[in-house]
């Protein structure tokens, strides 16, 4: 009879063995690949798009700009190793950490020592930032935007990328206004245009329909788990992570608005 360390060991080396079997699709959608598949985007040259996407990005900056927003983005495809480093800021209580009421979290909140603050702290991290390996970014289809027209009148104006500022009153409103209006018209679509109880809402987050739904449906537990053993030694709070694997992709995962 194998020891509980042993079978753990069994199933890590199975995991271990699966992962490095993965093809580049897999890899891909977790945000590892050689970046063939992506080109930048024309004007925003730090930023990265799927190169069969191009197109209808275009169309979606025209459209804006026929409103009187100039769509920019300020955040794009993120690998992998980008999305470590954010997430292992934050778990280490070196970035600020953000509750329901986009209030700062003091990270003293949470005992580590103790399982259940493991899965608070990571539960308040998720509703802001994605897992490495499960974040839509990693798939040169996703962009948070912001319209430039702000910089005109303000041009110290500092983006906090938060939903007040896409409200009534807030220096993204007439954007916020034309994604809520006319975003449904364009190849695109919005993930987290309502708070259904994971991530929280994101009114500047939107997402191409087709592919975006393409690289979901190649995303399962077992391959992330088999891709932790390769790529995520460096995880922090991995353990927790991995034993609440099943609930956190059905809660922040695939819990999305789909159109």
């Amino acid at each position: 009879m194998l020891s509980p360390s042993a079978i753990k060991q069994v199933v890590s080396n199975a995991y271990l063995m699966r992962a490095r079997m993965m093809n580049k699709s897999i890899l891909k959608a977790f945000g590892v690949s050689d970046n063939q598949h992506l080109i930048n985007l024309p004007q925003h040259e730090k930023h990265l798009i799927q190169k069969d996407l191009l197109k209808d990005w275009n169309d979606l900056v025209t459209l804006a700009r026929e409103h009187g927003i100039k769509i920019a983005p300020i955040s794009s495809y993120r690998s992998f190793e980008h999305q470590l480093k954010i997430w292992n800021l934050k778990a280490s209580g070196k970035r600020t950490l953000l509750d329901d009421k986009e209030e700062e979290v003091p990270f003293n909140h949470f005992n580590l020592n103790k399982k259940e603050d493991a899965l608070k702290l990571i539960h308040t991290i998720l509703r802001w930032s994605a897992l490495p390996g499960l974040s839509r970014h990693h798939w040169g289809s996703e962009f948070n935007l912001i319209d430039e027209t702000i910089f005109e009148t303000q041009p110290n104006y500092k983006t906090e990328l938060i939903p007040s500022e896409y409200e009534e009153g807030g220096p993204f409103y007439k954007l916020g206004e034309f994604l809520q209006n006319h975003l449904k018209d364009t190849a695109f679509f919005r993930p987290y245009e309502l708070d259904l109880g994971g991530v929280a809402r994101e009114p500047w987050h939107i997402s191409h329909r087709d592919y975006s739904h393409q690289m979901l449906s190649q995303i399962t537990e077992t391959d992330y788990l088999a891709f932790l053993d390769l790529y995520g030694q460096e995880l922090i709070l991995r353990e927790t992570v991995v034993d609440h694997l099943d609930s956190i992709c059905e809660r922040y995962v695939f819990n999305i608005n789909r159109d």
